[in-house]
């Protein structure tokens, strides 16, 4: 059964479409994974750095895209989602063998949804007698259970903020990773994330993995070495993964695919980020690919 892992923050801007990015990459270049990432996010920025703008536009032109996938189950029309799959989505030059098992596809998002998603929301809305992040889970848990045995792990990148697809997201998910700057506001709105919407709203504590990710960290700046300091003593009281993602010059190359038929060597496209994204991948993998307790 494939890991289902969420990149979620209801906070914008710190980097969970990057972290969903070099996470899914990184699992396939350091695990051999088979990785489906589903981007939730109307500003179908992971779709784009996948993709580039021109193929995340094209996916959506030929129906492969979220979009199409909610206009399907808004019609009650069945949903499969191996039917909008985007194959071989990376622009690693190694991950694009068909011979390779290591992949990365993906469900885009398109740029429409920025204008249909509220129309299509209400349309599910109507069409359910429970919650639409509750109804949604459930949806898409049957499309996802099918897809097990072709993927290793799904990674999902919500959009910012709680609405139905990213908190379906996190029902779905084993393990949510929540990418943060640290900064006394990003700290401070995560810790509300995690008390309000993880444990009391869909009342997943016990049973999904949470972990904090700092993100566009800059160990110049004293004061988020500090704090990065006081979440690895537990001064402040938040589950971290071991290594923060750096800000560098080469993460933001590494975000921007100009082109659909450009392709890139893991060296060209990540630089000297390349460790961030092998630390990341094995940090997560740790977690998510357990050892068996011996006998």
């Amino acid at each position: 059964m494939a890991v289902r892992i969420a990149i979620a923050n209801h906070k914008g801007g710190v980097a969970k479409s990057t972290t969903a990015m070099m996470l899914a990459e990184g699992l396939a270049l350091r695990n051999g994974a088979r990785v489906l990432a589903i981007d939730l996010d109307p500003q179908a920025s992971l779709s784009t750095m996948l993709l580039s703008r021109q193929g995340a536009d094209a996916a959506a032109a030929r129906g492969r895209s979220l979009s199409h996938l909610l206009e399907l189950l808004a019609s009650q029309r069945s949903v499969l989602m191996s039917h909008l799959l985007t194959s071989k989505a990376s622009d690693l030059i190694e991950l694009r063998d068909v011979g390779d098992a290591r992949r990365v596809d993906l469900i885009a998002s398109d740029r429409q949804l920025l204008m249909n998603l509220t129309r299509l929301e209400t349309r599910l809305k109507a069409l359910f007698d429970q919650r639409l992040d509750v109804a949604l889970a459930k949806a898409l848990d049957t499309d996802l259970a099918r897809l097990d045995k072709s993927y290793d792990v799904i990674v999902f990148d919500c959009a910012a903020g709680t609405g139905p697809l990213s908190l379906a997201a996190v029902r779905l998910s084993n393990v949510v990773i929540s990418p943060t700057v640290l900064d006394a506001v990003s700290l401070n709105a995560l810790q509300d994330f995690i008390r309000i919407i993880i444990d009391q709203d869909v009342q997943l504590s016990e049973r999904v993995d949470h972990y904090v990710l700092p993100t566009l960290f800059d160990g110049r700046d004293p004061a988020q070495a500090q704090r990065l300091d006081q979440i690895r003593s537990g001064t402040i009281r938040l589950r971290s993964l071991p290594r923060a993602i750096r800000e560098t010059v080469n993460i933001r190359k590494a975000s921007e695919r100009l082109k659909p038929v450009a392709y890139r060597t893991t060296r060209e496209k990540y630089g000297g980020a390349l460790g961030d994204v092998y630390g990341l991948a094995d940090d997560v993998a740790a977690i998510i690919w357990k050892p068996e307790p011996r006998a």
